[in-house]
């Protein structure tokens, strides 16, 4: 799913954002550390229950209160698949200038983002995936303060999170299909190289490799669900034992 990228400082930089972003006055063309474009795949959807692939997108937050009060400077722009940043920099006779480093993604979304577009382009596939008979993970990676738990836990029924889409739609695909499919949640937590049931009072498990030399957590809870509504109250319960 989706990772944020937070924002760098300057408060005497004032690049002016179009789009599309066009280089500004004083400003160095950086080093790209794009992928190829005849490299990358032209969409971030899986489109192929026998297609495993990795997909990588980005959301940009916006600044918080703290940024705003200090007068930090919006130095990130986002332009199709692609994050644009602005970093100032100083020259040595003391000449300031501006340096744009522009890295590719699957998919990159803006801070005006909702959650519902990013579901659609990222977590909906992966469900879809799953029904048709496939294995798909879905999860959020950034510092504290990137804007993981809006993006997962959304913000109440005005904006809802990643987990209850992905819930709602999954129960709306599980009765449309035509073979039987039972759906089983379970939840742990990897804290300090270990794991902890977080649906059986926080039980330590262990992980291991199967005779099909695949990776299973050994003695894992899982619970039968019917509804996004259960899945939500057993992840609220399992939540009170998680250690961060």
């Amino acid at each position: 799913t989706t990772p944020r990228l937070t924002r760098s400082r300057s408060a005497n930089v004032q690049p002016s954002f179009t789009s599309p972003v066009k280089p500004i006055a004083g400003l160095t063309r950086g080093q790209s550390f794009a992928v190829p474009a005849n490299a990358r795949p032209k969409s971030a959807q899986v489109t192929s229950a026998r297609a495993p692939r990795v997909t990588v997108a980005v959301r940009k937050r916006p600044l918080n209160t703290k940024e705003e009060t200090a007068g930090d400077t919006d130095v990130i722009a986002v332009q199709g698949n692609s994050i644009n940043v602005f970093e100032p920099k100083v020259k040595v006779d003391l000449t300031k200038h501006v340096m744009q480093h522009q890295f590719m993604f699957d998919a990159a979304f803006d801070e005006d983002a909702r959650n519902e577009e990013i579901f659609d382009q990222t977590a909906r596939p992966l469900v879809d995936f799953a029904v048709n008979g496939g294995r798909a993970s879905c999860f959020a990676f950034g510092q504290t303060g990137s804007g993981k738990t809006h993006t997962m836990m959304g913000a109440g029924e005005a904006q809802l999170g990643l987990y209850v889409l992905a819930a709602q739609h999954l129960f709306q695909r599980v009765r449309e299909s035509n073979t039987p499919l039972t759906v089983k949640l379970s939840f742990f937590e990897i804290y300090a190289d270990e794991l902890y049931d977080l649906l059986n009072e926080r039980q330590k498990l262990f992980a291991r490799e199967d005779a099909r030399k695949r990776v299973v957590v050994q003695g894992l809870t899982a619970i039968p669900v019917t509804t996004a509504e259960e899945i939500m109250c057993a992840m609220e319960a399992g939540n009170d034992h998680r250690s961060t």
